[in-house]
């Protein structure tokens, strides 16, 4: 709904020292969720972009790290469940104006802001918020949720990467994991036909887990990894915009110099 028709994960396969990578892609208003894994790759990183170009130039400069020996790219192609971005992908066109965009980046900094707060903050009447509210609302552009409190890194929590090639098509797929309770789940295109995450409080139950899965029927292969340290969870729109207006100023000013230049 705020146009970003591209989302993906990527697998970064590493050696050495990446703290420079980590922090870049900490740093990058494409990246909504980076985290450092076991397995053959080191580094989990989920992108958000608008266009093709944005994830072009991102996977160069991933590339350029001399840590970096692989990455694997997955388009989604559906994110059907993500508890910790409970939004919804739709087709259709949804018309925002800056103000509805405003008022989302307000509610993103706090979700719990009363009308008038916000009211105040975007210059308008209470009354005008408030319809602007139910409108978005009701098109559930934004939802109102409880966000579950996780620690990872702790003995008690451990969040499990699963990447499942399957027979047929996805549907059964997703619906047996909805069913298991993952977190999060997507239809990919790559060497997965399907990524998910799940979460236990101990390794016995993320073993029963995967022994339940492996015997699924639809599961043709499985391949794991362990989220050791999630770096960045993002998911706010206001970082990307206002990158996004950093780079058009910039470019703008650029052109002018070489126009004015001639």
């Amino acid at each position: 709904m705020f146009g970003f028709r591209l989302e993906g994960h990527l697998h970064v396969a590493l050696r050495g020292d990446a703290s420079s990578l980590y922090e870049e892609m900490i740093a990058s208003s494409l990246t909504t969720y980076v985290s450092t894994t076991t397995g053959d790759a080191g580094l989990c990183i989920q992108v958000r972009c608008r266009v093709d170009t944005e994830l072009v130039e991102l996977l160069a400069g991933i590339r350029e790290h001399p840590e970096v020996l692989s990455i694997q790219v997955h388009h989604y192609q559906a994110i059907t469940h993500n508890v910790y971005a409970p939004t919804l992908q739709t087709e259709d066109e949804y018309a925002l104006d800056e103000t509805d965009i405003q008022l989302v980046e307000t509610l993103e900094r706090d979700g719990r802001a009363p009308v008038r707060v916000l009211a105040e903050a975007l210059g308008l009447p209470e009354s005008s918020v408030r319809h602007r509210m139910t409108r978005l609302i009701e098109g559930e552009i934004i939802r109102v949720v409880a966000v579950p409190r996780r620690e990872f890194g702790r003995a008690h929590t451990l969040a499990l990467g699963l990447g499942i090639r399957h027979s047929g098509g996805s549907r059964t797929g997703l619906d047996a994991l909805r069913r298991l309770g993952v977190e999060f789940m997507a239809s990919t295109t790559g060497d997965f036909g399907i990524i998910a995450t799940a979460v236990f409080s101990t390794v016995r139950e993320a073993n029963d887990f995967v022994e339940v899965l492996r015997r699924e029927p639809w599961v043709t292969s499985l391949s794991t990894w362990l989220h050791l340290q999630i770096l960045k969870e993002d998911y706010s729109v206001a970082a990307y915009r206002h990158a996004r207006q950093r780079i058009d100023t910039l470019e703008r000013s650029s052109d002018d110099a070489v126009t004015g230049t001639a």
